[in-house]
């Protein structure tokens, strides 16, 4: 039985980046110049990355009704039309105990935020597809990258990557055009057709997956995230700064508030509440794991912080030698800083089952961040990285509720504990997993 192709779909999207991107050649993924380029020494990124980051997002969506066709899509790659600064960070891993792990230091390069991009999607419909569902799953798609949950590229869960749908216009091509396809991939057939983006976002059936956190935050002082002077005679350790302006990524966060969990989860199972999964389990589901036997994605998305209205200073500082407690000889350097400044830290939250007691826990442990009890960055213990209030805390678009949300996951804990201790015994409740309401 013949399956024949009837028509093609095909979308061209424009999209601008909203934060750094990161798109590594796997084989350098450790080097310093390892941003994917084609033979002309044009950025750009695979299509298999887009097609796998849209796919991951319509897996999420988890419809009844969809008859998703993978094959019968083809996404191109996506290659950017400006680019104003690609810039050199330095990642390293952090302990539990914020000192660097040995040997987990190395440098990516990025494409900083304000980056433009477009790339094609097609849908080829044959007789026996499900036209209709496969437009619906499209019109999903979009909304995730419209909603900035589809990201793109590496470290998604700490702020690279983000993106949002600038222009969306589709053609499609059947027996009466079909002569027209030859020039279907070039971008100049679309560029003056009307924008359709509020168009295909209104068709699409899901809304928001995850749980969306906005903190508003006033620095305390100064914050200290590094990155090494490039150019002489500039200090020799800057601020990190994004398109200019100074940030605080989402990693910083990450490390930080990973830790403060962390000694949460034990003070409540010192308090005699049965936890759900033991602590170190919460943990990296909370935050994600890259161990073999318990590897997983971070449940949390936190993204790169912008800081507004901020003072740059420059300070002249000594090396101490810990052993002797004396500053260290030729250790003199300078450094530029940024103080008093404000912004709003975005934090992301899954809304699947098994993460349903995460946003609870994250909020006491976001609290403490507001409440000048967390640092965040570099030297820590001379009072930089610490911050204030600067607003109450909007969860997904409700004010002050978040005390509520931690009652009642604390009481969902407990109400686990009084059900299955007798039971649980010298054993884990995993699988007992606490919901919210």
């Amino acid at each position: 039985m013949t399956n024949r192709l009837v028509k093609r779909i095909v979308f061209y999207i424009q999209i601008e980046f909203t934060s750094p991107v990161s798109i590594l050649q796997e084989e350098y993924e450790r080097t310093v110049t390892n941003l994917l380029e084609n033979t002309k020494e044009n950025l750009y990124v695979a299509g298999s990355s887009l097609a796998g980051a849209m796919h991951a997002y319509l897996d999420k969506v988890k419809n009844e009704d969809s008859d998703r066709k993978m094959s019968s899509v083809f996404v191109s790659d996506l290659y950017f039309e400006n680019i104003d600064t690609k810039n050199i960070r330095e990642c390293v891993a952090l302990s539990d105990n914020k000192t660097a792990v040995a040997g987990s230091n190395y440098e990516i390069e990025i494409v900083e935020s304000g980056a433009k991009g477009h790339f094609f999607v097609e849908l080829m419909i044959r007789e026996q597809d499900n036209e209709k569902a496969m437009i619906a799953d499209m019109a999903d798609a979009l909304y995730g990258f419209h909603s900035e949950e589809i990201r793109i590229g590496r470290k998604k869960t700490r702020g690279y990557g983000k993106c949002r749908v600038l222009y969306v216009v589709s053609k499609i091509y059947d027996r009466e055009n079909y002569m027209e396809y030859c020039n279907a991939y070039n971008k100049e057939m679309y560029c003056d057709l009307g924008n359709e983006q509020n168009l295909w976002i209104a068709k699409a059936r899901q809304r928001n997956k995850m749980i969306h956190i906005e903190m508003p935050l006033r620095m305390k002082g100064c914050i200290s995230i590094r990155q090494y002077a490039a150019k002489k005679n500039q200090p020799d350790f800057s601020h990190l700064t994004d398109a200019g302006h100074p940030v605080i990524p989402g990693s910083s966060f990450a490390g930080a508030l990973r830790h403060k969990v962390k000694t949460i989860l034990e003070e409540l199972e010192c308090c005699a509440v049965k936890l759900p999964y033991s602590i170190s389990d919460m943990v990296d589901i909370a935050f994600g794991s890259a161990e073999a036997d318990n590897s997983g994605i971070s449940k949390i998305l936190i993204d790169e912080a912008v800081i507004r209205g901020a003072r740059p200073l420059t300070l002249m500082r000594t090396g101490i030698s810990r052993f002797e407690a004396s500053a260290r000889e030729k250790s003199l350097y300078k450094e530029r800083v940024f103080a008093d400044g404000i912004f709003e830290l975005h934090i992301s939250v899954s809304k699947d089952v098994q993460s349903q007691w995460i946003l609870g826990i994250l909020l006491l442990a976001l609290k403490d961040l507001q409440n000048g009890f967390l640092a965040v960055g570099g030297q820590t213990a001379v009072g930089r990285g610490i911050f204030e209030s600067n607003g109450a805390i909007c969860i997904d678009g409700k004010f002050g509720i978040e005390n509520q949300i931690i009652k009642e996951t604390l009481n969902n804990m407990k109400m686990i504990g009084r059900d299955n201790y007798e039971s649980d015994k010298g054993t884990t409740t995993r699988g007992n997993v606490c919901s919210l309401s």
